[in-house]
């Protein structure tokens, strides 16, 4: 008795086939409005990393920045101490103490959340999707182009 076993391997055919879908769907009479960074936004789909959402069900969306929050004080505590005591630190230490306090900064200021508030989320509030703030943003804009063109054709047909 033999056991086979099959290894699926990304290869530039099969990276082509899952950049295919999108066009798949715009032969399709979709129009993609985004696709990158795992996401796809089409007039019909938002498909995140790990959930699609039907775009008609999709109340509103947003893009936050939790980590501000979290790591925006800590940074500036950082840098207020190195100020304070730079005459007692080790140069060594104040470029630590530095670097720990603006990467803390640039983590706050360069990641975030995709917030989905969906009909379709019964079981949960909202959707969150972390991601860099520049791509969540695009997938925002996008979302919000689809919701409009939907919201044009359905006046059309009015």
């Amino acid at each position: 008795m033999t056991n086979r076993l099959h290894v699926h391997h990304d290869t530039p055919e099969t990276q082509t086939s899952a950049r295919a879908d999108g066009a798949s769907l715009a032969r399709a009479g979709e129009t993609v409005r985004f696709a990158g960074g795992g996401f796809l936004v089409t007039d019909r789909i938002l498909r995140t990393p790990r959930k699609s959402y039907a775009l008609e069900r999709i109340e509103y969306i947003s893009v936050e920045r939790p980590l501000a929050l979290f790591l925006l004080p800590p940074a500036l505590g950082l840098a207020g101490f190195a100020v304070a005591f730079h005459r007692y630190l080790w140069p060594a230490e104040l470029v630590f103490v530095g670097a720990f306090g603006l990467a803390a900064l640039i983590a706050s200021l360069t990641v975030g959340t995709l917030k989905v508030h969906s009909l379709a989320l019964r079981d949960q509030e909202v959707a969150s999707n972390i991601g860099l703030i520049t791509t969540l943003r695009r997938v925002r804009q996008a979302v919000e182009m689809a919701m409009a063109a939907r919201g044009e054709r359905r006046e059309d047909r009015a």
